[in-house]
């Protein structure tokens, strides 16, 4: 509860007509890559003024707060009529915090506020549509969208004048929002997006998304880079064991064959070439151009400059490689308001 306490405390000052709009991110419980959508929950916090809201009729008081039953307040309540344009299954998380009868939310009196003033927070859960892009793959970050529209639903919501809080917050860190391949970096709503049409008001609820590499690492990068050195050690050998060379290098092509196999199964499967298919890709030619040196067909490289050609053309994979992880590594925070 205390997430919703400092979202409601990030409010200053405001006047009758003016209607704060706040948010703030519980969890990211799912990411589906393939089929262009994640799984959220955030929490949406309304500041509101009402004359027609009777502090004697209270639910309990707890702390520093008055409940109130928003059943029997519906006809002043913002946001009753909540549309979320990317949403494909799901809706407000409804609460038992009053009894056995289901509530849409929490509606209270913050003790030292005025007394017209009042916080209704709302939960909603769900799974939204969004087109993730993967040619950094798995180097990528992403930034997730929540695509919130609120319409008018009463006479009070026609009077209101909205306000969109802009404050950005990070991940609390540890197990709290972070899933196993992915890390939360900065959320909040985008006042960027704000549109007024009739009193109608859109925003978007932003989600920095960064992505886990070192299985993809370890799994194939790593296994890539061992097989180019191997494919290397064929020139210890003298110049009548070209025949053995060449079957080794055939070897390790199918052992690229076989990672490439293996890693597939969990790699997304997308229309385009990924930094870790263009890594398999760079794979097979190095291998291929290792072949060619130590076949008959190579007139072009004398045998005396063969192991230093091949040392620079590994040099050259290897940094195609590993460059994009070290820059991944050592990447300065995202923030919202760069996207």
């Amino acid at each position: 509860m205390s997430s919703n306490h400092e979202t409601s405390k990030s409010v200053g000052k405001l006047e009758n007509n003016v209607t704060e709009l706040g948010a703030w991110l519980i969890s990211v419980h799912s990411v589906n890559v393939e089929d262009s959508s994640f799984g959220a929950k955030i929490r949406l916090v309304f500041k509101f003024f009402s004359d027609e809201i009777n502090s004697d009729h209270c639910f309990k008081r707890a702390g520093s707060r008055t409940y109130f039953r928003p059943s029997e307040t519906n006809n002043w309540l913002p946001g009753q009529a909540t549309e979320i344009l990317n949403r494909l299954s799901g809706g407000i998380s409804q609460t038992l915090f009053y009894g056995e009868k289901p509530e849409i939310g929490f509606l209270f009196h913050e003790e030292g506020s005025p007394a017209n003033q009042f916080v209704l927070e709302m939960v909603y859960e769900g799974h939204f549509k969004h087109v993730f892009e993967l040619q950094k793959f798995p180097y990528e970050i992403d930034v997730l969208s929540i695509d919130l529209v609120f319409w008018c639903a009463n006479e009070v919501d026609l009077l209101r004048t909205w306000q969109v809080s802009n404050t950005k917050y990070t991940s609390p860190g540890g197990d709290r929002l972070d899933l196993p391949d992915f890390d939360v970096g900065e959320f909040g709503l985008s006042a960027d997006q704000l549109q007024h049409d009739d009193k109608n008001i859109r925003c978007d609820f932003k989600i920095i998304l960064e992505r886990k590499p070192w299985y993809y690492f370890i799994s194939s990068t790593f296994s890539m880079i061992v097989i180019m050195i191997f494919s290397l050690v064929t020139f210890g050998m003298s110049e009548e064991g070209n025949g053995a060379a060449l079957g080794i290098i055939g070897s390790l092509l199918l052992a690229t064959i076989a990672v490439r196999f293996v890693i597939s199964q969990d790699t997304p499967r997308v229309p385009y070439t990924t930094h870790i298919d263009r890594e398999a890709i760079a794979t097979f030619f190095f291998l291929i151009f290792i072949a060619f040196i130590h076949s008959d067909f190579n007139t072009i490289i004398p045998s005396s400059s063969e192991t230093l050609v091949s040392g620079v053309s590994f040099l050259v994979v290897l940094l195609f490689m590993i460059l994009p992880m070290i820059k991944y590594s050592f990447r300065k925070p995202k923030l919202l308001r760069e996207t």
